[in-house]
């Protein structure tokens, strides 16, 4: 599975991350996405939690360093299994990092959540915020 974010010109590899009680431990995933074991598998109704890094361990800009510029309307498609399943983003919201389950709440209809983390605070060495930009499912081809 590839994901696919034309105007930021992301192409990737979706990889899976398995979750250890209450929380995924994303350290390796690099310069990847990666799919957050408990959500909708990728494709599949419900809501398909995809996660990526927006710095990277060299201090570069991560994968999802621009996930902040999407808009409404913009596209985000997954390769699969031959088909491109295309998205379009309906809300871009920043959430407390004590709120990450507000983006793993379920629904009935194919929805792609794209997070990543904001506002890094050297004195405690965290994020402070998570950006959550979520996606329709429009079109499968």
């Amino acid at each position: 599975m590839m994901l696919e974010i034309p105007s930021l010109n992301i192409n990737i590899p979706i990889v899976g991350v398995p979750q250890s009680e209450n929380s995924w431990d994303v350290t390796w995933l690099g310069n990847g996405a990666g799919y957050l074991a408990g959500s909708a598998f990728p494709t599949w109704a419900g809501n398909t939690v995809i996660t990526g890094h927006v710095w990277d361990t060299y201090n570069q800009p991560g994968v999802f360093s621009e996930l902040k510029t999407l808009t409404y309307g913009d596209q985000v498609q997954i390769q699969a299994w031959g088909l491109t399943h295309t998205y379009e983003v309906r809300e871009s919201n920043l959430i407390t990092s004590k709120n990450v389950d507000a983006v793993l709440q379920s629904e009935e209809y194919d929805w792609l959540t794209l997070v990543t983390c904001e506002f890094y605070n050297p004195f405690t060495e965290e994020y402070l915020f998570r950006r959550s930009v979520r996606a329709i499912l429009v079109s499968v081809k």
